[in-house]
Parts: structure tokens; C-alpha cells; sequence
């Protein structure tokens, strides 16, 4: 695991739920959509591109379908999208200095 050889210890992965919007009832959840939808406006291509290049989508098609999605996310009461995110976290090991 790339962690370990950077040098971290006790590694855990976060599976985490990360709506895009402001539509979940718990307060938490509702302000990471807030700032996850404001993300994905500002950035739509990188989260889109990992998932166009395995479907083998053109250039062309990853414009048009980024288009109608945008379009979509700004009427927030049709949309209810939450993405499934795996962090790894971890911590540095602790270094003696020596004199």
C-alpha cells in the first residue's frame, strides 16, 4: 500500500455517503452537498473523466452529458445524487531526533 510506504501507520479506509446538494435532512450531510455540488460546478470534468474513459465515451459526449447535468443539479429539487467515496487515513509514525 502506497501509505505504508510513505511511511503511515495505523491505516484505516473510510467508506463514506457524499450527497451533491443540499437535500439530506442531517445538518453535517446537508453542508457537505452544499460544498461537494460547489465542487463538482467548478470542476465537472474531474469527476466525470474516470468514469467517461472506462465507458469509452468521445470528447464530444462527455461535453454534452456534463451539460445536461449541470442543468440538472441546479434544480435542486429534482436532483438526489450521492457519490460513494473510500479515503484512506492514517498516521506519520513518531521520529526520535538525536543529537
Amino acid at each position: 500500500m502506497a501509505m505504508e510506504k510513505a511511511g503511515f501507520v495505523d491505516i484505516k479506509e473510510i467508506n463514506m455517503k457524499i450527497p451533491i446538494s443540499r437535500w439530506e435532512k442531517d445538518p453535517k450531510q446537508k453542508e457537505l452537498g452544499q460544498f461537494s455540488k460547489l465542487g463538482f460546478l467548478r470542476d465537472p470534468k474531474g469527476y466525470m473523466l474516470l468514469l467517461a474513459h472506462a465507458l469509452g465515451w468521445t470528447k464530444s459526449q462527455i461535453e454534452v452529458f456534463l451539460a445536461h447535468l449541470r442543468k440538472e443539479l441546479r434544480d435542486l429539487k429534482c436532483v438526489r445524487i450521492t457519490i460513494r467515496e473510500l479515503f484512506g487515513a492514517g498516521s506519520r509514525g513518531l521520529r526520535v531526533r538525536r543529537n
